[in-house]
């Protein structure tokens, strides 16, 4: 059994998800499996699958599969490892990220562990990763409370125990912000500890994404105000902070009601 199973999706995205396996393959520790999932069957994805997976490696593509919410929970059934992380197709690792990590996470298995991260521009290429980065996010200070107004801990940015993550599904009815509904959803039960350590890289897309798109027709404030109803703020301060964020977005709403 593998240490790491690495859940990785994606959509219609033949050269953003070469770069990603490629910083995976790449990892100066190997013991990790790879399930590649994609909501699609493109020949072009089929191709760089078949090209760049290893033999331990899994890739299934379902089209009827909703979204990255439908792949995500996929790839949680599939996993076999002790622990489970995420990546999305334009998102990428240092190539020691996982060396760095399995050291910090494997002497506490009952908890939520999530690292600082860097922001990569367009300009990455699979020869420097380093060249690209335009900002390093350090989450030393932050009060996790201000996780139940906005997500900041972004999919790939963590680790959660097999035997935990299969505990939680994602939400296939969101348009926007499956991943901060899930990690609400795990940090009812379950404890975040964070890693003064960098090493998932955001890629910063110029093109449209799901959550932009969700911007440009208002779905993101109705997934916004699905997510407060599920859970609630747990406390007047919270509920203050979401209030301030509806109200900026053009939505006055009582806060009793968030």
């Amino acid at each position: 059994m593998c240490q790491i199973s690495v859940i990785l999706t994606t959509h219609n995205r033949p050269l953003l998800l070469s770069r990603a396996i490629s910083s995976l393959v790449h990892q100066t520790f190997q013991d990790f499996e790879i399930l590649l999932i994609a909501d699609e069957s493109s020949k072009e994805t089929k191709h760089i699958a078949a090209n760049l997976l290893r033999s331990n490696d899994t890739f299934v593509a379902i089209p009827t599969l909703k979204g990255p919410s439908g792949s995500r929970n996929l790839g949680i059934q599939l996993a076999k490892s002790k622990w489970i992380c995420f990546l999305d197709d334009d998102d990428l690792f240092e190539i020691d990220y996982f060396e760095k990590a399995i050291e910090l996470i494997r002497v506490n298995e009952s908890v939520l562990h999530f690292f600082n991260y860097s922001k990569v521009s367009d300009k990455t290429s699979e020869e420097d990763y380093s060249l690209s980065i335009v900002e390093k996010v350090n989450f030393s200070g932050y009060a996790l409370d201000q996780l139940w107004v906005s997500n900041f801990i972004p999919i790939n940015a963590f680790f959660l125990s097999n035997e935990n993550a299969k505990k939680y599904l994602f939400d296939m009815n969101l348009k926007s912000h499956e991943d901060w509904d899930w990690l609400l959803n795990v940090n009812g039960t379950i404890s975040f500890v964070h890693h003064n350590t960098f090493g998932p890289l955001v890629y910063l897309s110029q093109t449209l994404t799901r959550n932009t798109t969700s911007h440009k027709d208002g779905s993101v404030i109705l997934d916004y105000l699905s997510i407060y109803r599920r859970w609630p703020g747990k406390s007047n301060l919270i509920k203050t902070k979401r209030g301030e964020f509806l109200s900026s977005a053009g939505l006055n709403l009582p806060i009793e009601l968030l």
